[in-house]
């Protein structure tokens, strides 16, 4: 039937468009990591602007020092210094303390209202 002819011809030509759009990010992605320079930083080496940085990450910056197969899925990583690669030192306690209702004598008279 020619309507099922033209009905996987459109389905093969999205999925080519989408595997050549998903490929491209990924290959701009792998370029990154290599060259530590970014697509907007290429750019604005290609109108002959100075950039900062420019160097290369190793990959275990990037994945954490866990076995290289577990890459492909989207677990937490595991940095070495997580404090160097993040950027800032997370506290060691993540519990926010309590709040009594004498420092916030709003709140405890609309909890009041709402349980009346």
């Amino acid at each position: 039937n020619w309507l099922q002819r033209i009905a996987a011809f459109c389905f093969f030509f999205d999925g080519v468009l989408t595997l050549s759009f998903t490929g491209e990010m990924m290959r701009r992605q792998i370029l990154s990591i290599y060259t530590g320079v970014g697509t907007i930083d290429r750019l604005k080496l290609a109108k002959g602007k100075k950039i900062a940085g420019g160097t290369p990450l190793p990959l275990s910056a990037i994945f954490g020092i866990d076995f290289p197969l577990l890459w492909l899925f989207p677990f937490d990583p595991f940095f070495e210094n997580p404090e160097q690669i993040l950027g800032f030192r997370q506290p060691k306690n993540l519990e926010t303390p309590a709040v009594s209702s004498a420092e916030t004598p709003l709140l405890a008279t609309s909890l009041q209202e709402d349980t009346i």
